[in-house]
């Protein structure tokens, strides 16, 4: 967790630090970049499709810009595609998640 600090004398007053957390050495930008997805189109109106750099066998998460769950399922293979029927305009996040961890995204409905 980063820690914050107030300055003084004629400093700047703000110092942030940042330590490494208890997330372990398996976390990181590498990690991070194998796992990598995309999403399009963004804005979209009727159906998102994902898009995978290598193929995975994971789920799916999308949540509301309030954090309500509105659909989930399972990701296998480099693409999938996703209806939006029933989704009301504004801001989502997609989580992906595996046995290795999670990532991530957001994407506009735009209706």
């Amino acid at each position: 967790m980063p820690s914050f600090s107030w300055g003084s004398g004629n400093q700047f007053p703000l110092a942030i630090n940042f330590k490494r957390g208890p997330l372990g050495s398996g976390v990181g930008l590498e990690r991070i970049k194998e796992a990598e997805f995309s999403i399009f189109p963004n804005p979209a109106t009727s159906h998102i499709l994902m898009s995978f750099t290598n193929s995975v066998n994971a789920n799916f998460r999308i949540y509301n810009a309030n954090g309500m769950l509105v659909k989930s399922g399972a990701v296998i293979g480099e693409q999938q595609k996703i209806n939006l029927d029933g989704f009301a305009a504004g801001l989502y996040f997609v989580e992906i998640q595996d046995e290795k961890g999670s990532l991530v995204k957001k994407f506009v409905v735009d209706r």
